[in-house]
Parts: structure tokens; sequence; C-alpha cells
């Protein structure tokens, strides 16, 4: 005889709107880092893409275990882009 499952709560309405946008957010600071292209040399749009990537991880993990810290993996990602832009600007010589 098998033991029956337990039955899971849905998730409440605001944890998911919450969670699309801020899935929307990251996909759209994304698109930001494809752009890098036209101002940055290729070693550093792999790098920031890379980057990217690792963090649609983390925030799918925080996510998942329905931490409220996933919502700022969107912020740190435009962050962190902005600043390596930035930087690269000013130090780096990168032009449009």
């Amino acid at each position: 005889m098998t033991t029956p499952r337990p039955i899971k709560a849905p998730h409440p309405v605001g944890f998911v709107v919450a969670v699309v946008a801020g899935t929307a957010a990251h996909l759209g600071v994304g698109f930001f880092y494809l752009l890098t292209g036209l101002v940055a040399p290729t070693w550093a749009v792999v790098v920031l893409i890379l980057w990217w990537v690792v963090l649609t991880a983390v925030g799918g993990r925080l996510i998942r275990s329905h931490s409220p810290l996933g919502l700022l993996v969107p912020l740190v990602a435009a962050a962190s882009w902005w600043a390596a832009i930035t930087l690269g600007s000013r130090y780096l010589g990168w032009v449009a």
C-alpha cells in the first residue's frame, strides 16, 4: 500500500504576479546586455552575457525556493550592466 502524496497549496496570486514581473524585467535587462556589442569589445560582451546567464540561474533557484531575494536579480543585473559600461567607457575607452 502506498501513502498518499500531500497536496501542495497553490501559490498566492501576489507571488505569481511578482515572479512574472521580475522575469519580464530580467528579460528586458537582457536586451541591454545584447546591445552591449554596440559599445564594448567582443570579450566584454561575452563576459557580460555569461554574467547575465549566471544571474538568471541564481534568480531561478531563489524563486523556486520562494525567496523574495529573487526579485532583486533584475536590479543587480541592471546595476552591474550599467557599472560595466560606465567603467569600460571611462577607463578602457569604449565608445559607441
